[in-house]
């Protein structure tokens, strides 16, 4: 899925839409993504959630918050599982300590 500089490089609710199909198994969430940095409000994940609820096939969502503590604007950081906790029992969190 393709996350445009028009978005900041993130994830819109409109991609998933479009490409998400039966043979999807993962949807893949890097954030912060590496290099921009570029950090997911509380609404965007709440509108991506949305969006990944409403297809009726399960898949899975693997959550990459690898530099999740290396936000220098003070800006809150959320995760998808966190902002929606029906998503939890079908997401996959990594992170790790060499970047913290």
């Amino acid at each position: 899925m393709a996350c445009g500089s028009e978005n900041d490089f993130k994830l819109t609710p409109q991609v998933p839409a479009d490409a998400i199909g039966p043979r999807t198994r993962w949807v893949i969430l890097n954030s912060p993504p590496n290099p921009t940095g570029a950090i997911y409000t509380r609404e965007e994940l709440a509108a991506l959630a949305d969006v990944l609820l409403a297809h009726p096939h399960r898949f899975s969502v693997l959550s990459d918050h690898i530099y999740e503590h290396l936000i220098f604007d003070g800006a809150p950081f959320y995760t998808i599982a966190q902002v929606e906790p029906r998503l939890s029992s079908h997401t996959l969190t990594m992170n790790g300590v060499s970047k913290a």
